[in-house]
């Protein structure tokens, strides 16, 4: 009897550490989502008629309605033609300079405040395309602790589930 209650003890163990487990993994995936909070495929286009210098700067405005502990801007230069050079600057709602970008990567930021940023892509599209393609966009960073917390419930899932199963001893009767 004794070796009954022993292993279903050990069956309940190995249910509580799978149940908990998957619970630290489906608290944790919503906040891994990479989903961009801003995103824009654009190009800049040079008029020789009308652009001084040659020079062109689009500029795009997005709102932060929640606050991350940290987010990555990326600028990717897709043109064909190229531009010399093309780059990227993001301003908070009180015009702080959060960061910069020559050429294609990205920087972090903090936001610590809420409302509407700006985006500003800018560059000298070379001739004779006079454009020059460009994906930009800004995402939120996973916390670190989130991360932890899914890798935890996914090694507790695994370690429970890698354990041999123990072999029930039959009692004679």
């Amino acid at each position: 009897m004794n070796q009954i209650s022993t292993c279903r003890q050990a069956s309940r163990h190995n249910r509580l550490a799978i149940a908990l487990g998957l619970s630290l993994v489906a608290f944790s995936l919503p906040s891994l989502a990479a989903d961009p909070v801003f995103s824009i495929a654009d190009a800049l286009k040079f008029d020789p008629g009308q652009t001084p210098g040659g020079y062109v700067m689009n500029t795009y405005h997005f709102g932060l309605t929640s606050l991350a502990p940290s987010y990555s801007a990326t600028l990717t230069d897709t043109g064909l033609f190229g531009a010399d050079p093309i780059g990227m600057a993001l301003l908070s709602p009180s015009m702080k300079l959060m960061g910069t970008q020559i050429g294609s990567g990205s920087f972090g930021f903090s936001a610590s405040e809420l409302g509407t940023y700006t985006l500003v892509v800018a560059g000298k599209p070379l001739a004779p395309a006079y454009f020059d393609a460009y994906t930009a966009q800004v995402t939120a960073v996973p916390e670190a602790g989130r991360t932890a917390m899914l890798l935890t419930g996914l090694g507790l899932v695994g370690l429970r589930l890698r354990r041999p199963a123990r072999q029930q001893r039959t009692m004679p009767v």
